[in-house]
């Protein structure tokens, strides 16, 4: 699927575009199936020329959707253009609004986001066709633990559906969906990619076949993956870091806050009373308000975007990472200016990655070398680091309804999930698809 949203809204700093053009030159290309999640979904409600041409090259192609809570007329527009599908439902009311209108719906489950236990509840007859599974940012170490969309199976299975139901949802209708002929089912002509497993309800995998060939067995691959060697997305992070200033000036202590949702990326929109001295933001011990900053890290700019998070729960430290959805800029959160300043200096010294700091000591990092995102670890060592960085965060306070301490905090910076997130550009109200002041207007208030 060839991105659609890089960047995700003209809102934030990206490391590059993809335009129209270039999507134009990719899309016949071997393997291409259709359009990737189209997230500006207010930009394609009200008219956006540029993502209309998007969606206009990719006329006969598969395009998946991205419409969090888009209902009624607005999902109607939404629809239109023929965007196909949705993995954002987190209702089962939002599904079958969703599923009338001829969209297929991905039951997600992830490692912050987690939904399908919600979502099996509105399985039937009449829609099942219509859905399918799929997870979204999952750790290594949660793969290992419960598994993949073989999860997702046991998942709706325990919540009432019916296991065969379940496995159409994960192989025959996915592959109608995205129009791949000869895989999905087990017949006469079709591909012999099997998963061969011994219960209906339990769904642990023993072996997997491709195309006939044995390529797993017992949880390990039978084949070798190759490392990747790319110099060009090496040493991306360029942080412009003179007068940089995690400092927020206030007039008035009524501010806008983002609000964490548990087990899900949408976020609350809250109004909250902070401390001031001297006509500027302090931490207060008693609030479980955190200071969140987003700070571009491609073209050095010298963009930072600030504001605060509530329930995150972390005290006496502060966390950097280059995964921050989908821009990847500079995502950092933290009780104290020392310790986010010294998280950002291990940020730009290792390149890239997570990097955890208390009380002005670097206690864990992990290293990602290409893009800030990826790394040639082996997946043991990363399973083990976050592991390792996901204990310390418990340690320092981080709320156990946090599901993902990393996950979730990646999200915040995502334009195109409700209700406010922050950008290098500041705080974005995504309902309104515009930046808004941390100070509450009056009329607000």
């Amino acid at each position: 699927m060839i991105p659609s949203c890089v960047p995700a809204t003209s809102f934030e700093t990206s490391g590059s575009t993809i335009s129209s053009e270039d999507i134009y030159t990719l899309k016949d290309r071997e393997g291409i199936l259709g359009l990737g999640e189209v997230m500006n979904y207010p930009g394609v409600i009200y008219g956006d020329k540029e993502m209309h041409k998007k969606i206009n090259v990719m006329e006969h192609y598969v395009k998946d959707g991205h419409a969090p809570n888009v209902w009624d007329h607005e999902l109607n527009a939404y629809c239109v253009t023929g965007i196909k599908t949705d993995h954002e439902c987190t209702t089962v009311e939002e599904l079958n609004e969703k599923v009338k209108r001829g969209m297929y719906i991905h039951l997600r489950e992830g490692s912050a986001t987690r939904n399908v236990s919600v979502l099996s509840k509105g399985v039937t007859n009449a829609n099942s066709r219509r859905l399918l599974f799929c997870t979204d940012d999952k750790h290594p170490e949660d793969i290992k633990k419960e598994g993949h969309i073989n999860y997702n199976i046991k998942l709706a299975i325990k919540n009432g559906v019916d296991p065969i139901t379940a496995i159409q949802m994960a192989t025959i209708n996915t592959a109608t969906c995205y129009n791949l002929e000869r895989i999905g089912a087990i017949a006469p002509s079709y591909l012999a990619d099997l998963v061969v497993f011994k219960s209906l309800t339990e769904i642990d995998v023993d072996l997997v076949f491709k195309k006939g060939y044995l390529v797993a067995k017992n949880n390990r691959a039978l084949f070798e993956g190759k490392l990747l060697e790319n110099e060009s997305v090496m040493n991306t992070v360029n942080i412009k870091k003179e007068g940089l200033s995690f400092e927020i000036p206030l007039k008035q202590s009524k501010v806008n806050v983002i609000k964490l949702i548990e087990n899900n990326v949408t976020t609350e929109h809250v109004i909250r009373d902070v401390k001031i001295e001297n006509g500027l933001y302090v931490h207060d011990d008693s609030l479980d308000i955190l200071k969140i900053a987003v700070v571009e890290r491609h073209h050095k700019t010298g963009n930072v975007g600030l504001g605060f998070l509530e329930g995150y729960g972390l005290k006496n430290g502060a966390v950097a990472m280059t995964i921050a959805h989908d821009s990847h800029n500079l995502i950092l959160i933290g009780d104290n200016d020392a310790d986010m300043f010294t998280a950002l200096e291990e940020i730009d010294r290792i390149q890239g990655g997570i990097v955890l700091v208390q009380n002005g000591e670097v206690v864990d990092s992990l290293q990602l070398e290409f893009g800030g995102i990826m790394t040639n670890k082996d997946v043991s060592v990363v399973e083990s680091k976050i592991k390792n960085m996901d204990s310390i965060l418990r340690d320092m306070g981080v709320n156990e309804k946090v599901d993902d301490p990393f996950l979730s905090l990646a999200f915040m910076s995502l334009p195109v999930i409700p209700e406010i997130k922050l950008t290098d550009k500041g705080l974005f109200d995504v309902a309104s698809f515009k930046h808004i002041s941390l100070e509450v207007d009056e009329g607000d208030a």
